[in-house]
């Protein structure tokens, strides 16, 4: 006699099985683009990267950042089934001697999951050009499969043009790095290059175009506005492949700041982001 499950374990497999049917291509480390502030701007932020976040989007927004600054965000995916999250800490590090970045990530579920430990720096080439570079290290525990480490390298560029105009250069895992033995497994590698318009204190435009290798073209778009001295902040972002839709709303009351954001997805439930910042 086989024994059914109960409503707990239905719960998980009917999660798992919604999961696995609509993420078909599900894959170990895609979900490392945090970041509350980006993601109700639908990931457009390879050319705004102007907080802490900048260490996913593009390390080179590091190089601009003035303060000592953190970043704890907390990521409920697909309505978390079976417990799926991300929770990321991101910290920013301006010094004497550079501006540097550090990020602790854990994505998964029990049965699965990811850490990322990056680390950054951003350098200023000149007033309207800067750098930047990450070494990424991953890995990856799997209940039936054991572990895997890994090791990746990010560059990013970030120039400012006619003041208002900013471009962005991001490319992630440049040296095409791999995970297991019998086995192989390629970790997603991408390239995104962005476009942001600020009219005026507050008011910010966003479009990018993200390439990962092996897949489709996708299309960002977001834009973020800001009223009573940025007590109050409203996001919203499109993108495409696959088609989804993002709106965020944040506060900053002087070293504070608190943001959330709500993306939808074409099958399984919205996902729920919250994050706490504070400025040094």
């Amino acid at each position: 006699m086989v024994r059914q499950p109960g409503r707990a374990g239905r719960g998980i497999v009917i999660g798992l099985t919604a999961l696995a049917a609509a993420l078909p291509a599900w894959a170990a480390f895609e979900d490392l683009e945090s970041g509350v502030r980006p993601q109700g701007m639908g990931g457009a932020f390879t050319a705004v990267a102007d907080d802490p976040s900048a260490i996913h989007w593009n390390p080179a927004g590091l190089a601009a950042l003035e303060e000592i600054e953190l970043i704890a965000l907390y990521k409920h995916l697909f309505g978390g089934p079976e417990g799926l999250h991300n929770a990321t800490l991101d910290v920013a590090l301006p010094t004497r001697w550079g501006h540097f970045g550090a990020s602790l990530q854990e994505v998964g579920f029990e049965l699965e999951s990811e850490r990322v430990l990056t680390l950054s720096g951003g350098l200023q080439l000149t007033e309207d050009l800067a750098v930047g570079l990450n070494v990424v290290g991953y890995q990856l525990y799997q209940k039936r499969f054991g572990t895997g480490l890994a090791v990746g390298f990010d560059v990013g560029l970030l120039a400012t043009v006619y003041r208002r105009w900013r471009l962005g250069f991001f490319a992630h895992n440049l040296n095409n790095p791999t995970m297991g033995t019998d086995y192989r497994y390629d970790l997603p590698r991408l390239v995104n290059v962005g476009l942001a318009y600020i009219p005026f204190e507050g008011v910010i435009s966003s479009l990018d175009l993200s390439k990962e290798v092996g897949k489709g073209t996708r299309l960002q778009a977001g834009q973020e506005f800001a009223i009573f001295d940025d007590l109050l902040v409203l996001r919203a972002g499109i993108q495409t492949e696959p088609a989804r839709y993002s709106a965020g709303v944040g506060t900053r009351i002087e070293r504070l700041r608190l943001d959330y954001a709500v993306q939808n997805h074409e099958v399984l439930p919205l996902t729920h982001q919250i994050s706490f910042g504070y400025r040094f």
